[in-house]
């Protein structure tokens, strides 16, 4: 039988532990049928067969970003970047340029500023904005997505602020949110969390042309990096993006071929009692879920309901059981109360819904696994009581771990994906070393950005001090409690660049190399255990380790190959190796131009 495509002479790492290196592999259809060495496979050349000839290059599975917002990474990609910047009076000249291009009645949106990182030592002010932005309005996102600055025109359209800037108390107490207010209790433009939504609410709505370009610019961008998949966590808590919105978006650029990667769909567990009513459950093919199952090829599915259970660290958000070493005053935002936490788990996974939960201090982490602990617990007990009290509470945790999710179908009698059993605790920064235990057992994912630590090395012991931060962003200590791990980038807060993350988890250093040895040096990871938990771990979160995550007959043929080889370069270098082509399904979604490498088709 003949081959679609073949890719040979190749340094293949296949992360198939039963199979873990070889010289080459076919392709048919959408799936690997074959590896081995260059001789056996390349019996399934034929006439029409394609060949990539990877002369000696390494070629690894396609890279999975198990967390990422992918409109918002879109639309970043457009907006004013404030990455870098390192003064305040560099930001507003960045500010002054950005806004005289604009169009009349546009809004002045960016992102990427730290005020950790500006010479000026301290926040931006509404009137440090005022004065670069011409009378428009104007809101920009820390790095971390958790804070924003507005500037007096955006806070006078959300009503935070009368003419002659006439303070409205009444406004500033904001549920899950906070108004930074100066000495005369007027705001000073910061707003953290919930707050920021006061002034989003009044941004243009984009069109769906503008959302599709978003989407299509961001997927572009990351099979440019080597990613062939992605966790998303896509549309508005309330008001727009919906989630009709975004699914009709990603509808168009499957069925128009313009879609680059896999998307697994993570919408805001506030649009919960929406995607019910839709009848969607967890691993349902977009097509089905909008009732056009000849839509597209099965790229997008319904994934996870997305929780924010509290902030970030570097905006003293992130909800922590002891007060923050450099702000004694504050311990963090914690978004939600327990009962209603719990209460919504279980209506998701009794629906066939899987959960993923934002926690980055140790306070919020506990909270999820509590919440979780006691959803499943629930949820088993009222399927014992519907069976006469012979119930099984069922169902697969990580790594072949028996979690109490009942392993009863969702509505309808659909069976219960496996995701649904695998909740995720996204980021795990900030943890008690307690707390890794109970995620074994109940079958909860770590869901880990490594790119984090390179990132917030500088403020994590300042932050924390010296004692928290021993079992902070401590993923090898994670995962050798039992607990499943995938890891993720979290853009647009980090780099979409796979490479870049697996560097950070290797040397546990600055994207300058400090500090020498590595931060925490006994968490490193060795290039082999990374390279699995950006291909193998994503996979396995979203109960597709047996389609995805490995160069394998019958998984998927998304692949990538690289212009170095992870494994022979000296760990400083990981960050700068650039994928040379990525497949997704056997077919080209980048191509470098240097690169002769075939589409696939």
């Amino acid at each position: 039988m003949e081959a679609d495509l073949i890719v040979t002479r190749a340094r293949v790492a296949t992360m198939n532990p039963e199979a873990p290196w070889a010289e080459a592999f076919a392709v048919r259809g959408r799936r690997i049928v074959d590896v081995g060495a260059a001789d056996a496979i390349a019996a399934w050349r034929g006439p029409r067969t394609q060949v990539l000839d990877a002369r000696g290059r390494r070629v690894v599975p396609g890279f999975i970003d198990s967390h990422m917002h992918v409109v918002g990474f879109g639309l970043s990609l457009v907006e004013l970047g404030l990455a870098g910047t390192r003064s305040l009076a560099e930001m507003r000249e960045r500010v002054r340029r950005y806004a005289r291009e604009l169009p009349e009645g546009a809004w002045v949106l960016g992102r990427g500023w730290d005020e950790a990182e500006f010479a000026e030592g301290r926040l931006p002010h509404r009137r440090d904005l005022d004065a670069v932005t011409g009378g428009r309005p104007a809101l920009l996102y820390r790095h971390c997505g958790h804070v924003g600055v507005a500037n007096t025109a955006a806070l006078r359209l959300a009503g935070l602020l009368g003419e002659g800037d006439t303070p409205r108390p009444e406004r500033y107490r904001v549920p899950g949110g906070v108004v930074d207010l100066d000495e005369d209790g007027r705001p000073t433009g910061v707003l953290r969390e919930g707050a920021m939504e006061l002034v989003a609410r009044h941004i243009p709505v984009e069109t769906p042309e503008g959302l599709r370009a978003a989407i299509a610019r961001a997927t572009e961008e990351a099979a440019r990096h080597g990613v062939t998949a992605i966790h998303s966590n896509d549309g508005a808590a309330e008001g727009w993006p919906d989630l009709g919105a975004v699914a009709e978006a990603y509808r168009d650029l499957e069925a128009s071929g313009r879609l680059a990667v896999r998307i697994w769909w993570d919408f805001p567990v506030e649009r919960l009692e929406e995607a019910m009513e839709r009848g969607w459950s967890s691993g349902m093919p977009l097509e089905e879920a909008l009732g056009e199952p000849e839509a597209g090829a099965g790229r997008v599915h319904i994934g996870s309901a997305k929780i924010f259970t509290d902030g970030s660290l570097g905006g003293h958000t992130a909800a922590l059981f002891q007060p923050y070493a450099d702000r004694p005053d504050t311990r963090g935002v914690l978004l939600w109360e327990d009962e209603d936490l719990q209460e919504r788990m279980a209506r998701a996974f009794g629906s066939g819904i899987a959960v993923c939960a934002h926690a980055i201090g140790d306070r919020a982490a506990e909270q999820v696994i509590t919440a979780v602990e006691r959803a499943f617990a629930a949820i088993a007990e009222h399927a014992a009581r519907g069976a006469g009290g012979s119930g099984s509470a069922g169902g697969v945790g990580g790594a072949g771990r028996a979690s109490p999710a009942p392993a009863a179908g969702a509505r309808g009698g659909r069976p219960r994906h496996p995701s649904v059993s695998r909740p995720r605790l996204i980021h795990c920064q900030i943890m008690r070393p307690d707390a890794w235990p109970r995620m074994a057992r109940l079958g909860i994912v770590a869901d880990v950005q490594p790119r984090f630590v390179a990132s917030d090395l500088p403020i994590v012991e300042r932050r924390v001090g010296a004692e928290r931060a021993r079992s902070s962003y401590a993923w090898r200590s994670i995962a050798a409690a039992g607990v499943a791990v995938a890891f993720g980038s979290d853009c647009p807060v980090e780099p979409i660049a796979p490479m870049e993350g697996i560097y950070a988890a290797v040397t546990r250093q600055t994207m300058d190399g400090e500090p020498e040895g590595g931060w925490q040096p006994q968490e490193r990871l060795s290039v082999t255990e990374a390279m699995a938990l950006y291909t193998r771990g994503g996979a396995y979160a979203v109960g597709a380790e047996r389609e995805r995550g490995r160069l394998a007959p019958g998984y998927a043929a998304d692949f990538v190959l690289l212009d170095e080889d992870p494994w022979r370069v000296p760990p400083a270098e990981l960050r700068h190796i650039r994928a040379l082509a990525t497949y997704v399904a056997g077919r080209a979604t980048y191509r470098d131009p240097s690169a002769d490498v075939p589409d696939g088709r």
